[in-house]
């Protein structure tokens, strides 16, 4: 995760997807941002997606409720493609 980025966006770097977003790390600004741009491109509510690690880190591990790791990564490809 990237943040005080020019506009909120995803990208893939090898096999790793990466979020830049325009919010701040400041008293969880950054994440709850994080939460609803990806809850947005998935087409799911926000409360689905929680974070299992890295909540102060830039490395971050989500859980994402009622979708398989491949329909994420889907989505998200056609994103950044």
């Amino acid at each position: 995760m990237i943040t005080r980025a020019g506009k909120s966006e995803f990208g893939v770097r090898g096999e790793i997807f990466f979020v830049r977003l325009t919010s701040a790390p400041v008293a969880g600004a950054a994440n709850t941002a994080l939460l609803r741009l990806l809850a947005k491109q998935l087409g799911i509510a926000r409360r689905q997606i929680t974070i299992r690690s890295g909540a102060y880190t830039r490395d971050k591990k989500l859980y994402i409720e009622g979708l398989q790791a491949t329909d994420v990564a889907h989505a998200l490809w056609k994103k950044v493609a």
